[in-house]
């Protein structure tokens, strides 16, 4: 059979099916019991599943600085969430719990939640240039010593309060042919295999697949159990890309890079744990297939179902693999509402970071570049929460003012309007921004401990303003994130 044939033209399900064919799923039941439900969903028709809400996914952002500036920078353009890179102290490869203390302080300032750090060590670098290759190149004792090391890390996480980290199992870091011009002036990275000229292997010499993968796995046997231990997510990028034909450099395959998703799947396998998994970059997906927009958002939803993907990275591409362009979020062939609304249906909780987006030298540090992509990829979550079923329903609100008999001969003083919603809503995560009553501002308002209702304090004067006869209405308004809430009360006035 021709399988690069058979699964351009089968798409996704094929794709996903192939993880299945390599034999390694039943060594893991969430990475079985993920696949098989895909493939059982495409035969039935693949109809669309509800969304969880509400929902938790959301953009996100990785590196930057302890600076009010890059603070500012992230708030903003209304990225809340960090995954920063934690300095170690005096001289160690690993952290101790008081690293972690100045960070902390500085995200709890500016309103930053903390998701997740990038390990001191193991990033997306070139071996020959890596300050610790040991436990890539198999280098032992000291991929032992460096491998204690990040269990240290590890427990000083717990100590600090840090959920995950992220990681890289790379030889050959991020390959590149060269940049290209893109539109306004901005240039984008090329992956062109047929202009790659091959200098040799690296200090790693030949490293086939098999000798890959066990390096891969004396990693995770020695990690995850202490991941288990401390509860601590474990998220994984796929080396970007996947090697030409032949390999590069001495490495013949990335095997996280494997065509159809394969490498994934298998890499899940190796160790069953809800703390293993995947900062998975649907770009070096993308570029790691021969269709992706035909293959890439099954793969995506088989991967998310698994409970085990705790970031994701999301850029667009032109091509495919061997040959492609990273391009600005519009241009591409994946398509972020349909790859975005997988993962809302798959209950993905976790961040989405923009990633490698255009440069151009009028775009001093690609700010411009990733606020576009913070903004995208913020606008397409909140047209999925919109579009997508079960629509979200307002609750019904009632309104009561306090107290109900205003004496308007002397309108002085303030009055209070109570407004209550019923059923299961939380006012608490309704985003509230502003309280009216009669399209007057409230002077104050505070939501009760239990989400149910907003107290609003207003000014006797502003109300009488507004009141005609011996009775009239007050409708009292909440604007919030989630849409405005509208009720009424009837009330006497004393003249």
């Amino acid at each position: 059979m021709d399988r690069r044939g058979f699964f351009q033209k089968s798409g996704g399900a094929a794709a996903v099916a192939a993880a299945g064919a390599t034999g390694m799923l039943a060594s893991s039941p969430s990475v079985h019991a993920a696949v098989t439900s895909v493939l059982a969903e495409n035969a039935a028709g693949n109809a669309p599943g509800l969304i969880p809400r509400p929902l938790k996914l959301h953009v996100s952002r990785q590196g930057g600085s302890t600076t009010d500036e890059w603070a500012n920078y992230l708030v903003r353009h209304g990225v809340k969430h960090w995954l920063p890179s934690v300095p170690t102290s005096g001289g160690r490869n690993y952290w101790v719990p008081s690293d972690f203390g100045p960070v902390m302080d500085f995200a709890a300032k500016h309103g930053l939640t903390v998701e997740c750090v990038t390990l001191p060590f193991l990033g997306s670098t070139h071996i020959d240039r890596e300050r610790n290759p040991a436990i890539m190149m198999a280098d032992s004792p000291q991929r032992d010593r460096d491998i204690e090391s990040i269990q240290l890390c590890i427990s000083a996480m717990a100590a600090a309060g840090i959920p995950a980290f992220k990681y890289n199992m790379s030889l050959l870091g991020v390959l590149t042919s060269g940049r290209i011009p893109g539109r306004g002036n901005s240039t984008y990275r090329e992956f062109d295999a047929s202009k790659l000229s091959d200098p040799g292997p690296t200090r790693a010499g030949i490293v086939t697949a098999d000798s890959f993968w066990e390096r891969i796995d004396y990693f995770l046997q020695r990690v995850m159990p202490v991941c288990d231990q401390y509860k601590i997510r474990a998220a994984c990028h796929p080396q970007d890309p996947g090697t030409p034909p032949g390999g590069y450099q001495g490495v013949l395959e990335n095997v996280l890079s494997q065509p159809y998703g394969m490498g994934l799947f298998k890499f899940l396998s190796l160790y069953e744990s809800p703390y293993h998994g995947l900062n998975l970059c649907c770009g070096t997906l993308a570029e790691a297939l021969w269709d992706p927009d035909a293959e890439i958002y099954d793969i995506v939803r088989a991967l998310a179902r698994t409970k085990r993907v705790f970031n994701i990275h999301l850029r667009n591409i032109e091509g495919h693999r061997d040959n492609f362009r990273e391009v600005w979020p519009d241009e591409g062939v994946i398509n972020y509402p349909k790859l975005i609304q997988v993962l809302a249906e798959e209950g993905f909780e976790y961040g989405i970071d923009p990633d490698h987006m255009p440069s151009s030298p009028d775009d001093s540090g690609n700010r411009q570049g990733f606020a576009q992509g913070f903004g995208y990829i913020e606008g397409v979550i909140k047209a999925v929460d919109t579009f997508s079923p079960p629509y979200p329903v307002k609750p019904t609100a009632s309104l009561q003012v306090v107290p109900n008999v205003l004496n308007l001969r002397t309108p002085v003083g303030t009055v209070n309007t109570v407004l209550t919603v019923a059923g299961n809503a939380d006012l608490r995560t309704w985003g509230i921004s502003q309280v009216n009553a009669n399209g007057v501002k409230a002077l104050s308002y505070a939501v009760s401990g239990d989400g149910k209702s907003v107290v609003a304090t207003f000014r006797k004067a502003d109300i009488a303003s507004t009141a005609t006869g011996n009775q009239f209405n007050i409708v009292g308004s909440l604007r919030g994130a989630k849409g405005t809430l509208v009720a009424s009360a009837t009330v006497t006035a004393l003249r």
